[in-house]
């Protein structure tokens, strides 16, 4: 191959990302409406257990980011 058929190395151009919008247009997806349909009392027993759910949440949504 001579020097000059050889393309430079040049990155591939970034393609835009969707808006939330233009994802959930084509998705067909639906709001989730009211959060009380999801709401339900005694699904955690304390305060206490509310917080380390809501601690492990946090650390495994942490670590797929890293």
């Amino acid at each position: 191959m001579d020097s000059k058929d050889r393309k430079p190395d040049v990155p591939e151009p970034r393609r835009r990302r969707r808006s939330l919008d233009e994802q959930v247009r084509i998705l067909g997806t639906s709001p989730v409406g009211s959060g009380e349909f999801y709401a339900r009392d005694g699904i955690f027993g304390s305060a206490e257990e509310v917080d380390e759910f809501l601690d492990f949440l946090y650390e495994s949504r942490r670590a797929d980011l890293g």
